[in-house]
Protein backbone atom coordinates (compact mmCIF):
# COMPACT_ATOMS: atom_id res chain seq x y z
CA UNK A 1 0.00 0.00 0.00
CA UNK A 2 1.18 3.54 -0.80
CA UNK A 3 1.25 6.55 1.35
CA UNK A 4 -2.01 8.35 1.34
CA UNK A 5 -2.57 11.02 -0.91
CA UNK A 6 -5.30 13.48 -1.67
CA UNK A 7 -5.81 11.59 -5.38
CA UNK A 8 -5.84 8.41 -3.39
CA UNK A 9 -8.68 10.05 -1.05
CA UNK A 10 -10.56 11.10 -3.28
CA UNK A 11 -10.81 8.51 -5.39
CA UNK A 12 -12.02 6.29 -2.43
CA UNK A 13 -15.48 4.83 -3.32
CA UNK A 14 -18.12 3.12 -0.92
CA UNK A 15 -18.53 -0.02 -0.66
CA UNK A 16 -21.15 -2.40 1.71
CA UNK A 17 -19.09 -1.52 4.58
CA UNK A 18 -17.44 0.44 6.90
CA UNK A 19 -13.54 0.17 5.81
CA UNK A 20 -10.25 1.58 7.09
CA UNK A 21 -7.49 2.47 4.71
CA UNK A 22 -4.26 2.63 6.72
CA UNK A 23 -1.15 5.22 5.52
CA UNK A 24 1.84 2.70 5.93
CA UNK A 25 3.96 5.73 6.29
CA UNK A 26 2.27 7.19 9.57
CA UNK A 27 1.81 3.73 11.86
CA UNK A 28 -2.37 4.18 12.75
CA UNK A 29 -2.98 6.70 10.67
CA UNK A 30 -5.57 6.20 8.04
CA UNK A 31 -8.87 7.17 6.41
CA UNK A 32 -12.38 5.11 7.07
CA UNK A 33 -14.68 5.28 4.31
CA UNK A 34 -18.46 5.07 5.43
CA UNK A 35 -21.27 3.61 3.49
CA UNK A 36 -22.64 7.38 3.02
CA UNK A 37 -19.14 8.04 1.25
CA UNK A 38 -18.15 10.53 4.00
CA UNK A 39 -14.24 10.03 4.88
CA UNK A 40 -12.79 10.71 8.08
CA UNK A 41 -9.12 10.79 9.34
CA UNK A 42 -8.62 8.20 12.72
CA UNK A 43 -5.87 7.17 14.51
CA UNK A 44 -6.13 3.47 15.46
CA UNK A 45 -4.02 2.33 17.81
CA UNK A 46 -3.70 0.27 21.42
CA UNK A 47 -3.68 1.60 25.44
CA UNK A 48 -2.89 -0.75 27.97
CA UNK A 49 -3.70 -3.67 26.14
CA UNK A 50 -7.27 -2.52 24.47
CA UNK A 51 -8.07 -1.07 20.99
CA UNK A 52 -8.54 2.82 20.66
CA UNK A 53 -9.93 4.86 17.67
CA UNK A 54 -8.85 8.85 18.07
CA UNK A 55 -11.38 10.79 15.00
CA UNK A 56 -9.45 13.72 13.93
CA UNK A 57 -12.15 15.04 11.57
CA UNK A 58 -13.86 14.63 8.44
CA UNK A 59 -12.11 15.09 4.84
CA UNK A 60 -13.26 18.16 3.58
CA UNK A 61 -10.15 20.40 2.02
CA UNK A 62 -12.22 23.30 1.16
CA UNK A 63 -14.08 23.74 4.28
CA UNK A 64 -12.43 21.68 7.17
CA UNK A 65 -9.67 19.35 7.58
CA UNK A 66 -6.78 18.12 4.74
CA UNK A 67 -4.58 15.49 4.54
CA UNK A 68 -1.91 17.99 5.21
CA UNK A 69 -3.36 18.99 8.59
CA UNK A 70 -4.43 15.49 9.69
CA UNK A 71 -0.99 14.44 9.51
CA UNK A 72 -0.03 17.27 11.81
CA UNK A 73 -2.88 16.13 14.32
CA UNK A 74 -1.48 12.57 14.12
CA UNK A 75 1.70 13.47 14.57
CA UNK A 76 0.89 15.52 18.12
CA UNK A 77 -1.58 12.26 19.00
CA UNK A 78 1.31 10.34 17.93
CA UNK A 79 4.10 12.29 20.55
CA UNK A 80 1.36 12.08 23.24
CA UNK A 81 1.15 8.05 22.65
CA UNK A 82 4.96 7.85 22.50
CA UNK A 83 4.91 9.61 26.31
CA UNK A 84 2.54 7.51 27.62
CA UNK A 85 -0.46 9.20 27.66
CA UNK A 86 -3.54 7.80 26.03
CA UNK A 87 -4.47 10.55 22.51
CA UNK A 88 -8.38 10.21 22.81
CA UNK A 89 -8.59 10.44 26.73
CA UNK A 90 -6.53 13.27 26.13
CA UNK A 91 -8.80 15.10 23.67
CA UNK A 92 -12.30 14.18 25.78
CA UNK A 93 -10.68 16.29 28.97
CA UNK A 94 -9.90 18.60 26.51
CA UNK A 95 -13.02 18.75 24.79
CA UNK A 96 -14.97 19.30 28.23
CA UNK A 97 -12.76 21.31 29.90
CA UNK A 98 -13.27 23.71 26.93
CA UNK A 99 -17.23 22.87 27.41
CA UNK A 100 -17.19 24.24 31.22
CA UNK A 101 -15.38 26.98 30.20
CA UNK A 102 -17.44 27.92 27.78
CA UNK A 103 -20.74 27.08 30.04
CA UNK A 104 -18.46 29.47 32.74
CA UNK A 105 -18.34 32.26 30.06
CA UNK A 106 -21.85 31.90 29.34
CA UNK A 107 -23.29 31.98 32.79
CA UNK A 108 -20.61 34.30 34.25
CA UNK A 109 -19.11 36.59 31.25
CA UNK A 110 -16.21 38.53 31.82
CA UNK A 111 -16.49 42.35 30.93
CA UNK A 112 -15.12 41.86 27.55
CA UNK A 113 -17.17 39.32 26.65
CA UNK A 114 -20.20 41.04 28.18
CA UNK A 115 -19.08 44.27 25.96
CA UNK A 116 -18.89 41.63 22.99
CA UNK A 117 -22.47 40.65 23.69
CA UNK A 118 -23.96 43.79 24.40
CA UNK A 119 -22.17 45.38 21.23
CA UNK A 120 -23.75 42.51 19.27
CA UNK A 121 -27.17 42.16 20.68
CA UNK A 122 -28.03 46.04 21.56
CA UNK A 123 -25.69 49.07 20.19
CA UNK A 124 -25.05 47.69 16.52
CA UNK A 125 -28.60 46.53 16.37
CA UNK A 126 -30.22 49.77 17.81
CA UNK A 127 -27.54 52.86 18.29
CA UNK A 128 -26.96 54.92 15.30
CA UNK A 129 -24.15 55.71 17.60
CA UNK A 130 -22.66 52.45 18.40
CA UNK A 131 -19.01 53.20 17.00
CA UNK A 132 -18.60 55.59 19.68
CA UNK A 133 -19.33 52.75 22.26
CA UNK A 134 -17.08 50.29 20.75
CA UNK A 135 -14.20 53.89 21.05
CA UNK A 136 -15.59 53.92 24.90
CA UNK A 137 -14.76 50.69 25.53
CA UNK A 138 -11.82 50.00 23.98
CA UNK A 139 -10.02 53.36 25.33
CA UNK A 140 -10.97 52.98 29.16
CA UNK A 141 -13.38 50.50 30.31
CA UNK A 142 -11.98 47.01 28.68
CA UNK A 143 -8.00 48.04 29.83
CA UNK A 144 -8.97 48.53 33.00
CA UNK A 145 -11.63 45.50 33.34
CA UNK A 146 -11.49 43.22 30.29
CA UNK A 147 -10.25 40.08 31.81
CA UNK A 148 -12.24 40.66 34.84
CA UNK A 149 -15.21 38.77 36.02
CA UNK A 150 -18.80 41.34 35.18
CA UNK A 151 -19.98 40.14 38.29
CA UNK A 152 -16.99 40.93 40.33
CA UNK A 153 -16.95 44.68 39.51
CA UNK A 154 -17.86 46.87 42.75
CA UNK A 155 -19.10 50.63 43.44
CA UNK A 156 -15.52 51.88 43.99
CA UNK A 157 -13.60 50.66 40.93
CA UNK A 158 -16.46 52.07 38.66
CA UNK A 159 -15.57 55.43 40.65
CA UNK A 160 -11.97 54.91 40.42
CA UNK A 161 -12.31 54.19 36.71
CA UNK A 162 -13.86 57.71 36.48
CA UNK A 163 -11.68 59.41 38.49
CA UNK A 164 -9.21 58.45 36.75
CA UNK A 165 -10.55 59.67 33.42
CA UNK A 166 -11.20 63.11 35.02
CA UNK A 167 -8.17 63.57 36.10
CA UNK A 168 -7.09 63.63 32.16
CA UNK A 169 -9.05 66.66 32.05
CA UNK A 170 -12.05 64.91 30.22
CA UNK A 171 -14.71 64.97 33.07
CA UNK A 172 -17.62 65.20 30.39
CA UNK A 173 -16.00 61.98 28.80
CA UNK A 174 -16.17 60.79 32.29
CA UNK A 175 -19.73 61.37 32.40
CA UNK A 176 -20.56 59.51 28.73
CA UNK A 177 -18.16 56.32 30.14
CA UNK A 178 -20.60 55.97 33.01
CA UNK A 179 -23.47 56.21 31.14
CA UNK A 180 -22.05 53.67 28.98
CA UNK A 181 -20.94 51.71 31.82
CA UNK A 182 -24.53 51.92 33.78
CA UNK A 183 -26.03 50.75 30.70
CA UNK A 184 -23.55 48.04 30.19
CA UNK A 185 -24.22 46.06 33.05
CA UNK A 186 -28.33 46.99 32.55
CA UNK A 187 -28.03 45.04 29.81
CA UNK A 188 -26.17 41.80 31.39
CA UNK A 189 -28.28 42.17 34.70
CA UNK A 190 -31.59 42.43 31.87
CA UNK A 191 -29.84 38.83 30.83
CA UNK A 192 -29.26 37.50 34.09
CA UNK A 193 -25.98 37.76 33.63
CA UNK A 194 -25.01 38.58 37.25
CA UNK A 195 -25.31 36.12 39.74
CA UNK A 196 -28.24 38.64 41.17
CA UNK A 197 -25.47 41.27 41.55
CA UNK A 198 -26.85 45.09 41.71
CA UNK A 199 -26.10 47.57 39.02
CA UNK A 200 -22.23 48.85 40.35
CA UNK A 201 -22.78 51.62 38.27
CA UNK A 202 -25.69 52.78 40.06
CA UNK A 203 -25.94 55.68 42.21
CA UNK A 204 -22.39 56.94 41.00
CA UNK A 205 -22.17 60.21 40.35
CA UNK A 206 -21.37 62.29 36.90
CA UNK A 207 -18.17 63.74 37.11
CA UNK A 208 -18.72 67.27 35.11
CA UNK A 209 -21.64 69.44 35.05
CA UNK A 210 -23.03 69.66 31.50
CA UNK A 211 -24.90 72.74 30.52
CA UNK A 212 -27.20 71.98 27.54
CA UNK A 213 -25.49 73.72 24.48
CA UNK A 214 -27.64 76.64 23.44
CA UNK A 215 -24.43 77.42 20.53
CA UNK A 216 -25.96 79.05 17.69
CA UNK A 217 -23.53 80.14 14.84
CA UNK A 218 -24.16 84.16 13.93
CA UNK A 219 -24.73 85.76 10.82
CA UNK A 220 -21.18 86.41 10.09
CA UNK A 221 -20.02 83.17 11.47
CA UNK A 222 -22.10 81.22 8.72
CA UNK A 223 -20.93 83.36 6.34
CA UNK A 224 -17.52 82.57 7.64
CA UNK A 225 -17.82 78.58 7.78
CA UNK A 226 -19.97 78.25 4.51
CA UNK A 227 -16.58 80.31 2.78
CA UNK A 228 -14.53 79.35 4.72
CA UNK A 229 -15.47 75.20 4.40
CA UNK A 230 -14.26 75.86 0.23
CA UNK A 231 -10.45 76.07 1.42
CA UNK A 232 -10.95 74.32 4.64
CA UNK A 233 -8.08 71.23 5.33
CA UNK A 234 -10.30 68.52 4.94
CA UNK A 235 -11.66 66.39 2.46
CA UNK A 236 -13.87 68.28 0.04
CA UNK A 237 -17.14 65.98 0.77
CA UNK A 238 -16.13 66.75 4.76
CA UNK A 239 -16.70 70.27 4.02
CA UNK A 240 -20.03 69.49 1.96
CA UNK A 241 -21.28 67.55 4.60
CA UNK A 242 -21.29 70.39 7.18
CA UNK A 243 -22.67 72.89 4.62
CA UNK A 244 -25.49 69.86 4.24
CA UNK A 245 -26.11 69.82 7.89
CA UNK A 246 -27.03 73.72 7.74
CA UNK A 247 -29.15 74.15 4.84
CA UNK A 248 -31.44 71.03 5.83
CA UNK A 249 -31.29 70.95 9.62
CA UNK A 250 -30.71 67.19 9.67
CA UNK A 251 -28.89 65.22 11.97
CA UNK A 252 -24.97 65.03 11.54
CA UNK A 253 -25.78 61.38 11.81
CA UNK A 254 -28.31 60.79 9.01
CA UNK A 255 -26.57 63.33 6.65
CA UNK A 256 -23.40 61.81 7.10
CA UNK A 257 -25.26 57.85 6.10
CA UNK A 258 -27.17 59.68 3.00
CA UNK A 259 -27.36 57.12 0.55
CA UNK A 260 -27.97 58.46 -3.11
CA UNK A 261 -30.80 56.29 -3.58
CA UNK A 262 -32.33 57.92 -0.57
CA UNK A 263 -32.56 61.32 -3.06
CA UNK A 264 -35.42 61.18 -5.88
CA UNK A 265 -35.86 64.57 -7.44
CA UNK A 266 -36.08 67.30 -4.81
CA UNK A 267 -36.93 65.32 -2.04
CA UNK A 268 -34.39 63.10 -0.24
CA UNK A 269 -36.43 60.32 1.82
CA UNK A 270 -34.57 59.26 5.69
CA UNK A 271 -35.88 55.56 6.16
CA UNK A 272 -37.45 54.61 9.32
CA UNK A 273 -34.52 52.37 9.66
CA UNK A 274 -31.70 55.20 9.85
CA UNK A 275 -34.54 58.02 11.76
CA UNK A 276 -33.96 58.67 14.94
CA UNK A 277 -37.72 58.29 15.84
CA UNK A 278 -38.04 54.98 13.65
CA UNK A 279 -40.72 56.81 11.09
CA UNK A 280 -39.56 57.15 7.43
CA UNK A 281 -38.70 61.12 6.97
CA UNK A 282 -39.18 63.45 3.89
CA UNK A 283 -36.78 65.89 3.76
CA UNK A 284 -37.06 69.30 0.73
CA UNK A 285 -33.73 69.54 -1.08
CA UNK A 286 -33.71 73.40 -1.72
CA UNK A 287 -31.48 75.42 -4.19
CA UNK A 288 -28.38 75.62 -2.02
CA UNK A 289 -29.05 71.63 -1.01
CA UNK A 290 -29.11 70.98 -4.53
CA UNK A 291 -26.03 72.84 -5.24
CA UNK A 292 -24.03 70.54 -2.71
CA UNK A 293 -25.50 67.50 -4.11
CA UNK A 294 -24.43 68.16 -7.79
CA UNK A 295 -20.75 69.28 -7.05
CA UNK A 296 -20.92 65.68 -5.25
CA UNK A 297 -21.98 63.86 -8.25
CA UNK A 298 -19.17 65.42 -9.90
CA UNK A 299 -16.68 63.79 -7.55
CA UNK A 300 -17.92 60.10 -7.73
CA UNK A 301 -16.77 58.84 -4.75
CA UNK A 302 -18.61 55.74 -4.14
CA UNK A 303 -22.43 54.66 -5.97
CA UNK A 304 -23.89 54.17 -2.61
CA UNK A 305 -22.93 56.65 -0.16
CA UNK A 306 -22.57 60.44 -0.66
CA UNK A 307 -20.15 60.75 2.19
CA UNK A 308 -17.93 57.52 1.85
CA UNK A 309 -15.56 57.12 4.56
CA UNK A 310 -12.22 58.92 4.40
CA UNK A 311 -10.41 55.21 5.23
CA UNK A 312 -13.02 52.73 3.62
CA UNK A 313 -15.32 54.44 0.62
CA UNK A 314 -17.59 50.97 1.70
CA UNK A 315 -18.26 52.35 4.27
CA UNK A 316 -20.50 55.89 5.24
CA UNK A 317 -18.32 58.93 6.82
CA UNK A 318 -18.96 58.75 10.84
CA UNK A 319 -19.98 61.73 13.35
CA UNK A 320 -16.79 61.71 14.71
CA UNK A 321 -14.91 62.19 11.56
CA UNK A 322 -16.96 65.23 10.86
CA UNK A 323 -16.52 66.38 14.27
CA UNK A 324 -13.13 65.81 14.21
CA UNK A 325 -12.53 68.07 11.10
CA UNK A 326 -14.42 70.91 12.39
CA UNK A 327 -12.28 71.07 15.19
CA UNK A 328 -8.94 70.33 13.80
CA UNK A 329 -10.02 73.49 11.22
CA UNK A 330 -11.22 75.95 13.86
CA UNK A 331 -8.16 75.17 16.39
CA UNK A 332 -5.97 75.81 13.36
CA UNK A 333 -7.71 79.05 12.59
CA UNK A 334 -7.50 79.78 16.56
CA UNK A 335 -11.15 79.81 16.99
CA UNK A 336 -11.83 80.20 20.89
CA UNK A 337 -15.88 80.18 20.35
CA UNK A 338 -15.92 76.61 18.84
CA UNK A 339 -19.04 75.32 17.00
CA UNK A 340 -20.12 71.31 16.68
CA UNK A 341 -21.92 70.03 13.28
CA UNK A 342 -24.73 69.62 15.65
CA UNK A 343 -24.73 73.43 16.60
CA UNK A 344 -25.26 73.66 12.51
CA UNK A 345 -28.64 72.17 12.73
CA UNK A 346 -29.90 74.46 16.08
CA UNK A 347 -28.44 77.05 14.08
CA UNK A 348 -30.86 76.11 10.96
CA UNK A 349 -33.98 75.68 13.56
CA UNK A 350 -33.15 78.98 15.26
CA UNK A 351 -33.23 80.82 11.59
CA UNK A 352 -36.47 79.17 10.39
CA UNK A 353 -38.08 80.33 13.90
CA UNK A 354 -36.69 84.27 12.97
CA UNK A 355 -37.85 83.74 9.69
CA UNK A 356 -41.48 82.99 11.09
CA UNK A 357 -42.18 79.48 10.92
CA UNK A 358 -43.86 77.87 13.73
CA UNK A 359 -42.35 75.44 16.35
CA UNK A 360 -44.65 73.12 15.01
CA UNK A 361 -43.39 73.33 11.45
CA UNK A 362 -39.81 73.25 13.01
CA UNK A 363 -40.23 69.75 14.55
CA UNK A 364 -41.49 68.58 11.68
CA UNK A 365 -38.35 69.56 9.35
CA UNK A 366 -36.38 68.68 12.05
CA UNK A 367 -37.80 65.13 12.60
CA UNK A 368 -38.69 65.64 15.96
CA UNK A 369 -40.82 63.31 17.99
CA UNK A 370 -44.16 64.55 18.76
CA UNK A 371 -45.32 63.13 22.12
CA UNK A 372 -48.96 64.57 21.96
CA UNK A 373 -52.06 62.59 21.81
CA UNK A 374 -52.82 64.13 18.15
CA UNK A 375 -49.97 62.84 16.72
CA UNK A 376 -51.28 59.45 17.14
CA UNK A 377 -54.52 60.38 14.62
CA UNK A 378 -52.24 62.90 12.43
CA UNK A 379 -50.62 61.02 9.56
CA UNK A 380 -50.25 63.81 7.09
CA UNK A 381 -46.48 64.19 6.49
CA UNK A 382 -46.53 67.85 6.28
CA UNK A 383 -44.82 68.33 2.92
CA UNK A 384 -46.03 71.29 1.57
CA UNK A 385 -45.41 73.25 4.34
CA UNK A 386 -41.61 71.66 5.06
CA UNK A 387 -40.65 72.52 1.57
CA UNK A 388 -42.22 76.44 2.01
CA UNK A 389 -39.53 76.18 5.59
CA UNK A 390 -36.37 74.92 3.63
CA UNK A 391 -37.32 77.14 0.77
CA UNK A 392 -37.67 80.33 2.67
CA UNK A 393 -34.74 79.55 4.77
CA UNK A 394 -32.19 78.35 1.67
CA UNK A 395 -33.27 81.83 0.50
CA UNK A 396 -32.91 83.80 3.35
CA UNK A 397 -29.37 81.90 3.60
CA UNK A 398 -28.04 82.32 -0.26
CA UNK A 399 -29.15 85.95 0.66
CA UNK A 400 -26.77 85.92 3.84
CA UNK A 401 -24.02 84.52 1.66
CA UNK A 402 -24.08 86.76 -1.58
CA UNK A 403 -25.39 90.13 0.27
CA UNK A 404 -28.31 89.57 -2.81
CA UNK A 405 -32.00 89.79 -2.62
CA UNK A 406 -33.35 86.60 -3.45
CA UNK A 407 -36.53 87.68 -4.46
CA UNK A 408 -39.94 87.25 -2.91
CA UNK A 409 -40.43 84.44 -0.58
CA UNK A 410 -43.09 82.39 0.50
CA UNK A 411 -45.53 83.79 3.43
CA UNK A 412 -46.03 81.03 5.45
CA UNK A 413 -49.46 80.58 7.09
CA UNK A 414 -49.12 80.23 10.69
CA UNK A 415 -51.41 77.51 11.76
CA UNK A 416 -52.32 76.36 15.35
CA UNK A 417 -49.82 73.23 16.01
CA UNK A 418 -52.88 70.97 16.06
Amino acid sequence: MKKLTDLTIRALQPRDADYFLRDPSAPGFGVRVRLSGRKSFEFVYDFHGRRRRLVYGEYDPKAGLDLTGARKLHAAAAKLLAEGDDPAATKQRKRETAIRAHSESVRHPTVRDLAALYMEHHARAKKRSWREDQRILDADVLPAWGSRKARDITRAEVNRLLDGIKSRGAGVMANRTLALVRKLFNFAIARDLMNNQANPAALVERRAVEAPRERVLSDEEIREAWCGLDTAPMARHTALALKLILVTGQRPGEVAGLEWPEIEGQWWTIPAAKSKNKLAHRVYLPALAQGVLAELKTLALSERWVFPGARDAAKSLTVVALSHAVRDWLNQRGVEDRWTPHDLRRSCATNMGRLGVTRFVQDKVLNHKDRSIGATYDLHEYDREKRQALERWGAALSELLTGKQQGKVVAFPHKPAH
